[in-house]
Parts: C-alpha cells; sequence; structure tokens
C-alpha cells in the first residue's frame, strides 16, 4: 500500500469515527487529496449531525469533482434545512455540471423551500437564491435568463439585481443582449448597473462582434 493509499484510508476512517472537530480536517483533507474512493463517505458525511462537517464535506465533493456525488448532493438540496449547507452544495452542484444539477439550481432559485431557515430578519434562502445563479452564470445556462429576469423585476424577490446583471454578462450571448435591451429600456439607476455589468466584459470588440 503505497503512502497516498495509506494517508486517504486512515483519514476516511477519522471521518467515519472521529469528533466533529476531526471529521471537519478529515474532509478538508480528502478533498485536498482528491481521490474518489472517499466519494462514498464524504457523501454519507452530507448527512452529519454537525453542520460544518456537512459543509465541509460538500466542498470536498466539488473539489474531487465526481459526477457520482451529484444525486446526493441535489438531495441535501431539496431537503437540508440549513442555508449555510445549502448554499455551499449549489456551489458543487454548479461546479460538477450537468441538467440534472442545473434543473436542482434553477428549481431553488425560483422558489423558497418552506424548510430552510430563518435567520432573524434575513431569510436564508437569499443567500443560496444568489449562490444558485451565480453558478449558472458562471456555468452559462441561458434557460435562466428568464428566471433572472424573474427576480430582478419582482419585488418579492431581494434586491439582487446588480448580482443578476453580472451573472447575465458572464453568459455572453443572450446574455449580453439581454443586458442592451435593459439598457436602452430601463431607469437611469438600472442603466448604470447594466453599464457596470457590462464592463465585466473586457473587450469591446468580443462584445460587439468587432
Amino acid at each position: 500500500m503505497t503512502a497516498r493509499l495509506q494517508a486517504i484510508t486512515a483519514l476516511t476512517r477519522l471521518l467515519e469515527t472521529g469528533d466533529e472537530a476531526n471529521r471537519c480536517y478529515a474532509a478538508r483533507a480528502l478533498g485536498v487529496f482528491g481521490d474518489e474512493s472517499a466519494v462514498d463517505t464524504l457523501i454519507a458525511r452530507l448527512r452529519d449531525e454537525d453542520i460544518d462537517v456537512c459543509v465541509d464535506a460538500a466542498e470536498a465533493l466539488r473539489k474531487i469533482g465526481s459526477s457520482k456525488a451529484i444525486p446526493s448532493l441535489i438531495q441535501s438540496l431539496e431537503n437540508d434545512s440549513s442555508g449555510e449547507i445549502c448554499s455551499v452544495v449549489a456551489t458543487a452542484l454548479g461546479h460538477l455540471g450537468g441538467k440534472e444539477a442545473n434543473d436542482a439550481l434553477l428549481t431553488i432559485a425560483a422558489t423558497r423551500p418552506e424548510r430552510l431557515d430563518w435567520d432573524d430578519d434575513w431569510d436564508n434562502w437569499w443567500d443560496v437564491q444568489l449562490e444558485a445563479i451565480k453558478v449558472l452564470g458562471q456555468a452559462k445556462e441561458e434557460c435562466a435568463i428568464e428566471l433572472l429576469l424573474d427576480i430582478m423585476d419582482n419585488h418579492e424577490h431581494q434586491n439582487i439585481e446588480s448580482d443578476a446583471l453580472t451573472v447575465l454578462a458572464q453568459m455572453e450571448g443572450k446574455g449580453i443582449d439581454t443586458l442592451i435591451q435593459r439598457l436602452q429600456e430601463r431607469s437611469s439607476r438600472s442603466r448604470r448597473r447594466v453599464a457596470k455589468a457590462l464592463g465585466i466584459i473586457h473587450s469591446t470588440n468580443h462584445l460587439f462582434g468587432k
């Protein structure tokens, strides 16, 4: 047995039997190793009694990048009551990608799950929603454009217009077309925000097809 395999085996055992702090450190280390042999044990820790362990397990699964984790991550996104966990899970799903993951992200970005906790006056769904639209933008999922427009224009949602505009800019193509249309039609404040979002596109030649 190689030293690497011995280390992964020891960390996996610690992740299963250690206390909360040890489980966190073990999950982080396994993420750094990036070995798929740890995926099943990390998936099990998505349901750990300690929130920090769940978060570290989701982050480790993102780093390992195995599509095997997608169904379990979706299950956490759909059922966990912690906004902190769901935000990290959303990031992991965005990194892993694929239709199944992106559909789950679109769903939670559009509709607030009743089981998510509130933190005093702050709705933890807002953090999850923002993370979901960010990773959809990075994946250039054009199917999210209508949702982003609804989020910006629906006053029942949080005010994340600036973030949503930046996501549209990242999408390029139809995202840029949508921004240009809003630049021509919206209020002065919205036009300023659109201009700022367009500023993330480094080449104007690329933007206007020159």
